[in-house]
């Protein structure tokens, strides 16, 4: 890294939705040039997932691009991006902080190597990665809640997915190099047997089981109905069970030494 103060020229061009209650002179659409030496950028995607990367300020070279973005707070920025088409518009270590969350439906497993690979070469040596994910496996449900999600399987076959990849995330990170490896698994009950939470859990899944029709239905090859009649036994057996879902994080700081490389076999989906 060079001791020069990065600048990266950027029209803020803002996006909706706009929040309401973010002041009006910043809902404004803009193309106004700005520098930008502390910033947190936001990737979404089509079904709901995000990644986020957050730093302070970094001394790097020049770097000029374009996006859609959000300039909420000095050094608040979103970027409306997708890590999959190209690089993160950013120098190498450039950040102190990166987190990327629910995006286990957005990747195939060669999507994980490729947009993983791409955090830790913006993340500073003895910054953070942080991943947080859900495994797709539902603990305790009836059995034709469990027969639909070994039928949803048939996904991970169609697109080279890992839905439980929640459970490697300690292994992902290793894989990349990273030390001081943790990890932390949180239990969400699924149901009025979890009270609030669950209820809002069963929302949640419901939404997420609305949006998906028209892909997953046609990627496993049946129509509409029939997907949106498999969710409804999905929830129906769910009085007088107490089903739930597990949601895994994990987080390492990335090494100081120079000649750390990725070696994928140590994380058990890509070795196999």
């Amino acid at each position: 890294m060079s001791d020069t103060q990065e600048q990266i020229n950027v029209p803020r061009t803002q996006f909706t939705p706009h929040h309401p209650n973010v002041p009006s002179s910043l809902n404004q659409q803009q193309q106004i040039p700005t520098e930008i030496t502390t910033s947190t950028a936001s990737s979404s995607f089509d079904d709901g997932s995000s990644a986020t990367y957050s730093a302070q300020a970094s001394s790097t070279s020049s770097v000029t691009t374009t996006l859609p973005q959000r300039h909420l707070l000095p050094n608040l920025d979103f970027y409306k991006l997708n890590p999959l088409e190209s690089r993160l518009p950013f120098e190498d270590n450039h950040f102190d902080f990166v987190m990327q969350r629910m995006v286990t439906t957005s990747y195939s497993q060669a999507d994980w190597k490729q947009v993983l690979a791409e955090l830790l070469r913006v993340t500073k040596p003895g910054g953070y990665i942080q991943l947080i994910e859900i495994d797709y496996y539902t603990i305790d449900l009836g059995p034709k809640g469990k027969a639909w999600e070994t039928m949803i399987d048939t996904i991970r076959l169609k697109r080279q997915m890992e839905p439980r990849m929640a459970r490697y995330l300690p292994e992902l990170l290793s894989s990349l190099g990273l030390i001081d490896v943790t990890d932390k698994l949180v239990s969400v009950p699924l149901g009025s047997w979890g009270l609030d939470l669950g209820v809002l859990w069963r929302n949640n899944m419901e939404a997420f089981a609305e949006s998906t029709t028209p892909l997953l239905s046609r990627v496993m090859d049946i129509s509409v109905q029939e997907y949106k009649d498999h969710w409804k036994d999905y929830f129906d057996e769910l009085p007088g069970r107490k089903p739930f879902s597990n949601v895994h994080a994990a987080w390492g700081r990335v090494s100081d030494d120079p000649n750390s490389t990725i070696d994928w076999s140590l994380c058990p989906p890509f070795s196999s």
